[in-house]
């Protein structure tokens, strides 16, 4: 996989009598003629990087209108005619609208095309779909290009000088859903910049006297909230996502399921400061995410391309929590492996000096405060080193502190003093330094309550 383009451009198609007839652009100070404006925009980019990709997405009911009617003059007029005079050319065309927009004038002054689901009756036929599919549609083919560019690109531009009002929403709805999933993605500050574009009205004598194109910033705020709550999973969301809307796969079910599980978990760990969570679950790595991401956007492609006449009528919600929660559990297991934690025996100096700094460059200072506090008062307050003779195997906390009780984990207190809760606690010294992780025994029931305190949004 190579990181081929710097830039994203993408445009509602369009059809008409007119397809040839090319408008004068200016942008940036520079011109440029073409038939739209995101063809012009490529162009002008081009200048200074030659990395620019161009999309134009079709509404499949552009070529059903009666004003082709009885155009023969050429080829492509032609062909539009044969769809529009018998119903075998209709049902030929809506099985792969894609092969008649290959011969597009349009599609080959850009690097690819799409077609699109479209809403009403055109010459009786009656097309049904609803915004949240559209929407699900284009972000879907937005993380696709993200997949086959290498997860980066530095601008996204969303033309919308073209398209009827459903695709202009549409388009910017999905671009937000990827502005905030690509900050769960990385959680870097140097994120991609994303820009609506739009130009003036392309009326009259536009085509002849010429068009300014505009650019606005657009700009989304991530907040470190999960998408997804327990609840989500007892209630069965894995099901619903893959039974109930892409098909029964009962593998894809079962790896859906674990992901969100990690996540849940891992993002507790998180929000919650426990830091030895890290150390003591495994995670997946970041290829098994990204393949798992690759599949399922594939998968919904797939299915939305079913049938261009009624789009499937996904659960708009239960996608959208998926797509962020994936894109999220990523991000935070990237974070894990930048700091090179792996599953072992921690100390508390590292913890202190080391661990906390991930929970900082996240803007989580509360948990890195609590954790540093519970730490000094926990551990070095209270001189433990001096109370464990070196090469002893782990004891429990509670031993070490000659603290009398049942051997029975209190949620309260594991949240309340950042996970090292007494009874689940193990510890020996090290170096002169305290060495701590998990009763192994106890993994499930510290991972039931750390899922169980994350409830979603």
């Amino acid at each position: 996989m190579s990181y081929k383009y710097d830039s994203l451009i993408l445009q509602i198609g369009r059809l008409d009598t007119n397809i040839n007839n090319k408008i004068k652009f200016t942008f940036d100070n520079k011109e440029y003629e073409a038939p739209l404006s995101s063809i012009a925009l490529k162009n002008i980019l081009s200048d200074k990087s030659p990395n620019v990709k161009a999309i134009l997405l079709y509404p499949v009911s552009l070529p059903l209108n009666s004003i082709f009617k009885g155009r023969n003059e050429n080829g492509w007029y032609k062909k539009i005619n044969e769809i529009l005079t018998s119903d075998d050319g209709k049902a030929s065309y809506l099985k792969e609208p894609q092969v008649f927009f290959k011969d597009h004038p349009h599609s080959k002054l850009v690097d690819s095309f799409f077609c699109i689901h479209s809403l009403g009756v055109y010459e009786d036929i009656k097309f049904e779909t609803n915004i949240q599919d559209v929407v699900l549609y284009i972000l879907a083919r937005l993380i696709d290009e993200y997949i086959q560019n290498d997860f980066r690109y530095k601008n996204i531009y969303i033309d919308i000088s073209s398209g009827l009002n459903i695709y202009i929403a549409a388009l910017l709805e999905a671009l937000r859903y990827f502005q905030t999933l690509e900050k769960f993605f990385t959680f870097s500050n140097e994120s991609l910049e994303c820009f609506i574009i739009y130009t003036d009205p392309i009326i009259g004598s536009a085509s002849t006297t010429g068009c300014n194109i505009y650019k606005y910033k657009s700009e989304v705020k991530a907040f470190f909230s999960s998408p997804i709550s327990n609840e989500d999973l007892s209630q069965g969301l894995p099901k619903k996502i893959i039974e109930h809307n892409l098909g029964k796969d009962r593998g894809l079910k079962n790896n859906l399921l674990k992901l969100l599980e990690n996540f849940l978990i891992l993002y507790s760990a998180f929000a919650n400061a426990i830091p030895l969570a890290f150390y003591n679950f495994d995670y997946p790595s970041l290829d098994n995410v990204q393949n798992f991401i690759k599949e399922f956007i594939g998968m919904m492609i797939n299915k939305i391309e079913e049938n261009f006449i009624k789009s499937p009528n996904f659960e708009f919600k239960l996608f959208i929590k998926t797509i962020l929660s994936l894109f999220f559990l990523r991000g935070l297991i990237n974070k894990i492996q930048e700091n090179k934690i792996s599953k072992k025996c921690i100390t508390v100096n590292e913890i202190f000096n080391n661990t906390t700094k991930i929970y900082e460059n996240l803007n989580l200072n509360i948990q890195s405060g609590l954790i540093k506090y519970e730490l000094s008062n926990t551990f070095k307050n209270q001189n433990i080193p001096l109370n464990i003779k070196d090469n002893e195997d782990f004891k429990k906390l509670n031993d070490i502190l000659h603290q009398a009780g049942n051997d029975n984990l209190i949620e309260r207190n594991f949240f309340a003093h950042a996970g090292f809760e007494r009874t689940i606690t193990l510890l020996k010294k090290e170096n002169n330094d305290i060495c701590l992780k998990y009763d192994e025994t106890k993994l499930g029931e510290i991972a039931k309550i750390l899922k169980s305190r994350v409830k979603g949004i």
